[in-house]
């Protein structure tokens, strides 16, 4: 009886011991990557954007408040997230639903690089603290200390890089696809180590449910696939393969259902394609508007090829991660795949070596899978890469290829660590701090880079847009990023949004007469826009010219455009495009023609006036480079200012001499002082042959007035009213005369001197047509007065 007791206990014992055991096994395994998460998570939060970024986020975020139809292949699933997030930032009685989505992004980045760590973990244990769930590992145990440590360090590396930071921290499809990334990519390795049916089943509802936000993730999720059906022998067991073909098809219908659904019963301007019909629903989902396999729709007949390609991906990622990282990737890849150790697992009956076979292999799958979607993206992808802006484009869809490389890189640190186990050992302080100090290198570099938490830029440059429009007014958009942030603005904001704005671009397919009664107030003169005299033109369609003259009574004139008319320019005989702010106003000639210098001169003031409250600041370059979307809302806000100034140069030589000082001697000088504002702070991109010509021609003309007048009434007529807080003559006062009346011919003269001087000399300036009568009249005026000529 005593010895039934003791051993009674003695099993107790076990099986308490077995719990806390297990306890402590769910803690060694998860304590890394929910430290991860925690870290980068409140990074994140601290440097989120208030509000829309630059690409697709606009536009994305528009359909999703109202549940439309994105551009193709459609993005269900981020539509529904967004309209939930919507919801509930109009529950809390907030209209700030990029900020709401911002936050989500942040969540799903955190999420992702959680999982970076996991899967690091797994690979460089081989999956034993998974699988052995009797196993306790030891606080003690230096080897899966590092293997942790390494794992975290790549969380973090991949956390900080600025890539995935600057998507992680703005609204867009690429947070959530980097999610499914790391998610499908663990799911995997769980499939290795549990071997259970349910895993698998869950792996084929997440790839189908991937599917729907991002369609390049099929890239990673065929060579997958592939591998869970040989190694779990999925297609020899038919109700395996039935219910896994079923989660799969439960991840992908659902959601294009909804989509389908939306865009019969709420349909809503603005929102892309016709996707009612089959035919139209599948020219969607396989991107027929754009091309199918490809990303670019232009000119690709300079862009690299494959090998080029991938070397620029490779040179990106040792920016991304630290050239470290990118050696590090390479060693984990080289022993993933070469290292075969392993052979004699297979000869074993025991059940760890079983499962830790599998997870070896399992390794290998991802090594492939990130070899496979470097070539087969890189075969793909025809986008120019030295263009700086379609390079940033590109770049975007490197976050899938690097979150791998991390995991790889986490194999090669560990195996490093290892092969040279005895000195580690002996500086164990020593690793752990390098560990340490590559996460501050890379937290400190890349918050620098990425903080976007004063990023409102994209938001202002469309409230400045809208603002200075007319009531009732149409615009007409040409150009994404303008289209992208005022749609947002206007569906999701309701900021005015009495204004019509029409997408250019999309007026020009077929399904468009399917938009038409959805803009009460447009007349549409056929079914779509496109050139006169075309195929299309005679079956139906429209041009530009036949669209303005359809609509400009029924609104009073007030048609602007946004972006440049390159596809049909048929309206040019008969309208003039007026400088509007950072638009243009579409008048008829006749009526253009009766505008004086002295009324544009002013109603373009009041104009800048309410768009500059909106333009206190401009993206800095060196946070924003030219790869960045950001970086073209100071292009678009310097050549308006000079399309202003120029057009007012125009207006003030071709008209006859005024008396007044309002009138054609303030418009050359308040001309040539805009000018100069942005050559004085635009110096890299602005200072083109044209502004240095024009430039000139201002000063001449000025030189060549016979009004009386003295340079303190030009000053005082220029700072009044201050443009919404930015006095153009700050910081110009080398520049501009004294305040005496005598000089200030004699500066202008100067000003002429150095301006087409400096335009005779810059390259591409012969290509001018006026060149060579300016070389005459420079050489002319210098021969006079002892200068120096232009050869």
């Amino acid at each position: 009886m005593a010895r039934r007791k003791s051993k009674s206990k003695s099993n107790d014992q076990l099986e308490e011991s077995t719990v806390l055991s297990n306890e402590f096994q769910c803690v060694a395994n998860f304590s890394p990557s929910l430290v991860t998460f925690a870290v980068v998570f409140s990074v994140y939060l601290r440097t989120v954007s208030p509000s829309i970024a630059g690409g697709d986020s606009g536009e994305l975020l528009a359909e999703g408040c109202q549940l439309g139809t994105p551009h193709p292949p459609g993005y269900p699933l981020y539509m529904i997230i967004t309209y939930l997030v919507s919801s509930i930032s109009n529950f809390f009685g907030s209209q700030s639903v990029a900020l709401y989505m911002n936050i989500t992004s942040c969540l799903f980045g955190a999420l992702t690089c959680a999982l970076v760590t996991s899967s690091v973990l797994i690979v460089t244990t081989n999956g034993s603290s998974y699988y052995n769930r009797q196993e306790k590992p030891s606080s003690e145990d230096s080897t899966y200390c590092l293997c942790a440590c390494s794992a975290m360090t790549m969380g973090f590396l991949c956390a900080f890089s600025p890539l995935m930071w600057q998507y992680s921290v703005t609204s867009e499809v690429f947070a959530l696809n980097n999610f499914f990334v790391g998610l499908i990519m663990n799911v995997t390795l769980k499939i290795a180590c549990y071997g259970e049916k349910g895993w698998i089943e869950l792996g084929a509802f997440v790839c189908g449910l991937a599917l729907t936000n991002q369609m390049t993730i099929i890239l990673l999720e065929v060579p997958l696939i592939v591998w869970v059906f040989i190694t779990c022998s999925v297609s020899k067991d038919i109700p395996v393969l039935r219910r896994t073909a079923l989660f799969f098809l439960l991840g992908v219908v659902p959601m294009y259902v909804i989509l389908v659904f939306c865009a019969i019963f709420y349909p809503h301007a603005g929102s892309w394609g016709e996707i009612t019909s089959f035919e139209g629903f599948i020219a969607h989902l396989r991107r027929k508007d754009y091309g199918t396999f490809t990303l670019y729709s232009g000119n690709d007949a300079n862009a690299e090829g494959l090998v080029e390609r991938i070397l620029f991906w490779a040179f990106d990622f040792s920016y991304q991660g630290g050239f470290i990282a990118f050696i590090l990737c390479m060693v984990g890849c080289a022993v993933i795949l070469v290292n075969r150790d392993d052979r004699h697992l297979a000869c074993s009956l025991k059940r760890e070596d079983f499962h830790r076979l599998r997870v070896k292999s399992a390794s290998r799958a991802l090594a492939l899978s990130l070899i496979i979607y470097l070539v087969s993206f890189h075969s793909l992808s025809n986008l120019p890469l030295r263009n700086p802006l379609l390079f940033g484009v590109h770049q975007r869809f490197w976050m899938q290829p690097n979150i791998l490389s991390f995991v790889m890189a986490g194999a090669g640190l560990t195996w490093a660590i290892q092969r040279f186990a005895p000195v580690c050992k002996k500086y164990q302080a020593l690793v752990y701090g390098s560990m340490v100090v590559l996460t501050l290198w890379s937290l400190k570099r890349g918050f620098a880079i990425s903080d976007q938490s004063a990023n409102t830029f994209f938001k202002n440059y469309a409230m400045g847009i809208l603002d200075a429009l007319p009531p009732n007014s149409l615009l007409l958009i040409n150009y994404d990023q303008q289209w992208t942030s005022i749609r947002y603005l206007q569906e999701c904001e309701h900021f005015r949004d009495d204004v019509t704005s029409i997408n250019l671009s999309m007026m020009t397919y077929p399904w468009w007469e399917s938009k038409h009664k959805l803009y009460p107030r447009v007349e549409f003169p056929g079914s779509h826009y496109t050139q006169a005299n075309s195929v299309q033109w005679k079956n139906g369609g429209f041009t530009f010219l036949e669209f303005i003259d359809s609509n400009y009574h029924s609104f009073d004139g007030r048609i602007f455009i946004g972006g440049d008319i390159n596809f049909d320019k048929s309206h040019q005989e008969y309208y003039e495009e007026i400088p509007h702010g950072m638009s243009r106003h579409l008048m008829r000639k006749s009526e253009a023609n009766k505008m004086s210098t002295d009324s544009f001169l002013r109603s373009s003031r009041r104009t800048w006036l309410a768009l500059m409250k909106f333009h206190k600041r401009l993206p800095d370059s060196k946070m924003y480079p030219a790869e960045t979307w950001e970086w073209t809302v100071t292009r678009e806000f310097y050549s308006h200012l000079v399309a202003r100034a120029t057009y007012l140069l125009e207006l003030a030589v071709s008209e006859e001499r005024s008396n007044s000082v309002s009138g054609q001697l303030l418009a050359l000088f308040e001309s040539a002082v805009w000018m100069e504002y942005v050559k004085l702070n635009d110096v890299e991109n602005s200072l083109t042959p044209g502004l240095a010509k024009n430039l000139g021609l201002a000063y001449m003309h000025i030189v060549r007035s016979k009004t009386a007048t003295n340079f303190t009434e030009i000053e005082n007529a220029l700072k009044n009213p201050e443009m919404g807080g930015v006095d153009l003559l700050e910081g110009m006062s080398d520049l501009l005369p004294s305040h005496e009346a005598s000089d200030w011919k004699a500066w202008a003269s100067r000003r002429w001197s150095l301006s087409w001087g400096e335009f005779l000399r810059m390259n591409g300036a012969e290509l001018d047509p006026s060149y060579a009568n300016v070389k005459n009249i420079y050489n002319g005026v210098m021969q006079a007065t002892g200068g120096e000529q232009i050869s």
